[in-house]
């Protein structure tokens, strides 16, 4: 059993990392746009 969940878990991680960084470049574009 401890296997069947291993899949799963290993999935969440990938995506979570992708969306991070994209969050925080657009806030860095953000405060760009505000400091102009």
């Amino acid at each position: 059993m401890g296997d069947g969940r291993e899949p799963p878990r290993s999935s969440f991680p990938p995506p979570s990392p992708s969306p991070t960084p994209s969050g925080l470049a657009v806030v860095i574009v953000t405060s760009t746009d505000t400091a102009l």
